[in-house]
């Protein structure tokens, strides 16, 4: 089980340290690679092959640095290869507006980024990252924006449908918990976030990682 840096109880300390624990002997060790930029609040997402020939990848989006900032980063730690690196030419958001994504999942051979969270504000877009297409094209906003901006989603893929699970919106300069459940048709992307499809949490529920 990997984990690619963390920020430390001191809360100014963030670490790009790739770590992992090994399920054999039950311990945690040192891979000895740092990512770029080390970051929190963070998602990481196995693509199982980027086309890069490093084998598979385990990438973050985005991400809060140890300044409190937002970073722009598609940083990509390789354990086949136990090397790191930085996607240069497809910063995210294409846009700006770095920050923290609300929810992170691999479908259909690509990287479904929603929402998100940069201190201050909140997001509802969804961009997809296509490790395959041409540099400076991989990130694309596919119009399908969140019914309202939230972050700290729970998000998971089976097959053609991705699941946006509860999350926080941000009102008041506090995290409000919500019990939205959503779903995305892979196969009916125009159709966009549906809010029928899955009944809603019996409780709000946020702060996912």
């Amino acid at each position: 089980i990997y984990f690619l840096g963390a920020r430390c109880e001191t809360d100014t300390i963030t670490t790009g340290a790739v770590f992992y624990f090994d399920l054999g002997t039950r311990t945690y060790n040192l891979t000895g690679v740092t990512m770029p930029y080390p970051v929190s609040n963070y998602q990481v997402v196995l693509v199982p092959d980027d086309g890069l020939g490093n084998g598979p990848g385990l990438y973050i989006i985005g991400g809060r640095l140890a300044n409190a900032a937002q970073t722009d980063a598609v940083q990509v730690y390789y354990p086949e290869t136990n090397t790191a690196a930085v996607i240069e030419t497809d910063p995210y958001p294409p846009t700006g507006d770095p920050r923290s994504p609300g929810g992170v999942v691999y479908a259909g051979g690509k990287i479904f980024v929603l929402g998100g969270f940069d201190g201050t504000d909140m997001f509802a877009d969804t961009h997809t990252y296509d490790p395959a297409a041409p540099a400076g094209d991989r990130l694309v906003d596919i119009q399908a924006d969140l019914p309202t901006p939230r972050s700290y989603i729970a998000a998971v893929a089976v097959g053609n449908l991705i699941y946006a699970i509860g999350g926080d919106e941000f009102t008041a300069d506090s995290l409000v918990p919500i019990d939205d459940t959503l779903v995305l048709d892979l196969n009916d992307l125009q159709a966009g976030w549906q809010d029928a499809l899955m009944p809603d949490l019996p409780a709000a529920n946020g702060d996912c990682p």
